[in-house]
């Protein structure tokens, strides 16, 4: 004669504890994140499928990382129909981040954006300028 028992307990155990594992290496990668974080400010551009960030503070010019808060970012400055390329003061938090080149064999410095604080709209530069 043979007899099998299963219990929900023992399973409900153990997926307690593999959820806390995973909780635990979630808020240490967030941890991480947030102290690579930073607030950037300076110019944003999207031209020709194509999003670049001039940091006023380094005087450098980034492209930014489809990922995370990016379109958003998109969206909100699409949306404001310019009628030619035109870069607009933007403040950021985010981080850089080394990533392949669109050349093969390079890196290039990325801006990856956690947050959009927002755009000024007052402060605009068309792109091309005579």
């Amino acid at each position: 004669m043979l007899a099998i028992s299963c219990s929900n307990k023992t399973e409900s155990t153990q997926n307690a504890d593999l959820n806390a594992a995973a909780d635990t290496n979630n808020t240490a990668a967030e941890t991480q994140l947030t102290s690579n974080t930073q607030t950037f400010e300076g110019d944003f551009v999207y031209y020709a499928d194509s999003a670049n960030f001039s940091n006023y503070t380094e005087m450098k010019t980034y492209p930014v990382a489809m990922e995370g808060e990016y379109l958003n970012l998109e969206r909100e400055y699409t949306g404001f129909n310019f009628p030619e390329p035109t870069k607009v003061n933007l403040k950021v938090e985010g981080y850089l981040e080394e990533r392949p080149g669109m050349e093969e064999g390079t890196t290039n410095m990325f801006l990856i954006v956690t947050k959009v604080i927002g755009f000024d709209t007052n402060k605009t530069t068309p792109l091309f300028q005579e």
